[in-house]
């Protein structure tokens, strides 16, 4: 049986410690970007880290090429001059998009209209529309991406600012005893000083992800995999709308919350933990993969077979990683059976075969 090839969403850059353990569930994981041959300004070290690896393929869909440098341009001066386009990226939203006419020469969509070359301004409607659709799209993914970045460099810096009030009323007080560091410590401090997402933002992102993957080469994804319920719930609530029933859902193994505090760190823990316990991650990815070529789905076999593959697991993931130290995140899977992505958000179709979304919380 092949192994399906999860695509991640709605990010698509990995920058944070927060997105690691991902890899240790499965061989491969498709990222899609905004823009092709990421340069410094956009990519980190850390996602470079698992694209050589061979842990992370990346597809940009409709490369950019002659505007790839504009494109950029445009989003440095977006990071660094905040103030001049605060007004315009603030109802940056794919939504809006739909209404794009000549009229609106000085509206939010200026900004994407100044791009265009004479020759983009010579195709017909239709044409400049899907255009700017995308260039729109991955403005709000970029754009998302930087804001991922600078809000955990701060959250980090919070931390560090924390640690050190700590140790110096701690030197005050006569206390001179010594702690050992504890990683999952330091990352619920970050987790502390990140806000939460405003489910706009996350609806913007997704529909802005979903507006790139319909243009990818990627036409046998069944996997999709995410960090946090919010986007998986978007599916979800599109699935129940159209279905009127919930899709099918599993608990699956429970793995660390941290698994280094830099790339190159956990790219070595990802290979080690594969290479020596490559039969619990083909347990995972040979289970999903059944189910989703699944001609009926049975919710109880569904959620007791992945239970099972969460017992193999367990003990594994707790010598490797022990909990106190490391911390844990919960997977869950959920299965929709006769549909793919395209079909839970068109009317009236249905696909051969099952789409699966593991969502790590």
């Amino acid at each position: 049986m092949n192994l399906l090839e999860p695509v991640y969403f709605p990010v698509t850059d990995i920058s944070s410690i927060r997105q690691y353990p991902v890899f240790l569930l499965f061989p491969k994981i498709h990222l899609l970007q905004p823009v092709e041959h990421e340069t410094p300004a956009m990519a980190e070290e850390n996602s470079d880290s698992f694209i050589k690896s061979g842990f992370c393929q990346v597809d940009t869909p409709c490369p950019l090429g002659e505007n790839r440098n504009r494109f950029l341009h445009l989003v440095n001066d977006i990071r660094l001059r905040t103030d001049d386009y605060a007004a315009q990226l603030s109802s940056l939203t794919l939504a809006s998009m739909a209404t794009v006419t000549d009229d609106h020469e000085k509206s939010e969509h200026s900004i994407i209209q100044q791009l265009f070359t004479p020759k983009n301004l010579q195709k017909d409607q239709l044409d400049r529309q899907h255009e700017a659709k995308l260039w729109q799209a991955r403005l709000v993914l970029a754009i998302a991406d930087i804001l991922d970045r600078e809000s955990e460099e701060i959250a980090r810096n919070l931390a560090v600012l924390d640690d050190s009030t700590a140790n110096l009323i701690k030197e005050l007080h006569g206390d001179d005893s010594f702690e050992p560091d504890n990683p999952f410590d330091e990352l619920r401090q970050i987790e502390s000083g990140l806000g939460a997402a405003r489910t706009g933002n996350i609806s913007a992102r997704f529909n802005a992800w979903h507006t790139l993957l319909k243009q990818t080469q990627l036409k046998t994804e069944q996997v999709f995999v995410t960090m946090g319920q919010d986007a998986a719930d978007i599916i979800i609530e599109k699935y129940q709308a159209k279905s009127s029933v919930a899709p099918l859902a599993a608990p699956g193994p429970r793995i660390p919350a941290l698994i280094g505090m830099k790339g190159d760190e956990a790219v070595a823990t990802v290979s080690s933990f594969h290479h020596q316990n490559l039969s619990i991650v083909d347990s995972f990815n040979h289970t999903l993969a059944k189910w989703c070529s699944a001609d009926v789905a049975d919710e109880a076999d569904f959620a007791g077979s992945f239970i099972q593959v969460a017992k193999q697991w367990e003990g594994i993931v707790e010598k490797h990683f022990p909990e106190r130290k490391w911390g844990r995140k919960d997977v869950t899977t959920y299965l929709f059976p006769g549909h793919n992505l395209e079909t839970i958000f068109k009317e009236g179709e249905t696909a051969s075969g099952n789409m699966a979304v593991v969502v790590i919380d």
